[in-house]
């Protein structure tokens, strides 16, 4: 094999030195209502299925370190099972290959991520690379397949990242650097021929603007500085190529994509002060919220509520379900129609028709004192309410005696007595 393309420049499949084998992209494989995104990348044999998933920020991975618990944000997740190598074998716990290739393909996708858990992008992420064949470069391929899969999912990357192997055959004595004798070739998108019976295995990965992650693997005592630099400079033109074939398939698939069928995220800010309503007692108000809706409903003690739901509709229908409980869809000086549900000492608490509960205080039930709340109203009643605005805690202003004229007032007065 190394006289072959030290001699005549002829690779064993028949490649120029810098060639890269044939390369497949198919973004969005998998259905949007199945999963957030998904991508099949192909080059030559090398074949990773990449699948991108968006959590909430309370869903992120929580590993034990020596200094103590340790939050991340960001997994990836690198299978190499036996039979992408034509192989038969039990399937155990993770190798140290697939650790290592998983923490390398990581490393190259971690930069150009959002800042994952802040207030501009309040999520997490998990990349899943299942390696369906392999003849080299696997782990360059799960960086390419799992940059297709984020961008599906509608993650903000900063740039895509593609990434690439180079290889290096030579001969001669290791001394042959210094005197320039020593002939050597460099491959781009090694085979696993090449990787097993080459010199160097040098995967790089990067944006159009620079490196993300590289790691160099290699058989030989030393060599100059002047080759890597060519081997980088030669991973560059790779790069660039798979960046614009990755990119013209995502593209294209957004485009054919119903994103309002898709799974989506959102994030909106209510009244501190609602945050009791949204949750209920022991979270009952959010998990009713929830069954109702279908979608995801995490409520924070500042305010901020996120909202993950498997498609448009659903989002909508949980973010309007939000805004009807914070009761920002009602408008001062309407008066709406009401049920009661439950009575107090103090007042009522009262349901509105778009099942937003909220509460109406005592003193805003009759134009007179009321004496017995339980004389006046009953739960499971129907009554008219009118909008007052809000307090100066923000809460929803709700008042009965506003819509009932005083001699209507006098009268309901005296048969409460009465009763």
């Amino acid at each position: 094999m190394r006289a072959l393309i030290l001699e005549e420049g002829v690779r064993p499949d028949g490649r120029q030195q810098d060639q890269m084998r044939p390369v497949s992209a198919k973004a969005g494989f998998l259905p949007p209502g199945v999963v957030h995104g998904s991508a099949l990348f192909s080059r030559g044999e090398t074949q990773a299925l990449c699948v991108a998933t968006v959590g909430n920020a309370i869903e992120h991975a929580v590993v034990d370190g020596p200094y103590g618990p340790q939050h991340q944000p960001f997994m990836l997740h690198y299978s190499f099972p036996p039979f992408c190598t034509n192989e038969v074998d039990q399937l155990r716990e993770p190798s140290r290959r697939e650790l290592g290739h998983g923490a390398l393909a990581k490393r190259a996708l971690q930069p150009v991520l959002p800042a994952l858990e802040a207030d501009d992008w309040p999520f997490c992420l998990r990349v899943n690379s299942e390696t369906l064949a392999s003849n080299g470069s696997s782990s360059m391929a799960a960086v390419c397949g799992g940059t297709m899969a984020l961008l599906m999912a509608g993650v903000p990357l900063r740039r895509p990242v593609a990434g690439i192997s180079i290889g290096l055959v030579s001969d001669g004595p290791p001394d042959a650097w210094d005197d320039g004798t020593k002939r050597f070739a460099l491959l781009t998108d090694i085979a696993g021929a090449e990787d097993s019976l080459g010199d160097m295995d040098f995967k790089i990965a990067g944006s159009e603007d620079g490196l993300t992650a590289m790691q160099l693997d290699m058989k030989l005592p030393g060599m100059p500085v002047e080759v890597l630099v060519s081997a980088m400079s030669q991973a560059r033109a790779a790069r660039l190529e798979l960046l614009e074939i990755m990119e013209a398939a995502v593209a294209a698939q957004q485009q054919a994509d119903d994103t309002a069928n898709g799974p989506c995220v959102e994030e909106m800010k209510v009244d501190e002060d609602a945050v009791s309503l949204l949750l209920g007692q022991k979270g009952s108000a959010a998990a009713a919220l929830e069954q109702a809706s279908g979608a995801k409903v995490v409520v924070h003690e500042d305010g901020r509520v996120q909202i993950y739901a498997p498609s448009r509709a659903k989002m909508a229908a949980a973010c309007a379900a939000v805004r009807a409980v914070e009761g920002s869809d009602l408008v001062e000086g309407q008066i709406y129609s009401a049920k009661v549900s439950q009575l107090f000492d103090w007042g009522a608490v009262i349901t509105l028709p778009n099942n937003a509960k909220h509460v109406l205080h005592i003193s805003e039930m009759a134009h007179g004192k009321v004496r017995d709340v339980h004389s006046l109203l009953q739960v499971g009643e129907d009554i008219q309410v009118q909008c007052l605005g809000r307090d100066i805690r923000g809460m929803v202003r709700l008042s009965r005696k506003a819509c009932l004229s005083p001699e209507n007032a006098q009268a309901q007065e005296g048969q409460a007595e009465e009763t």
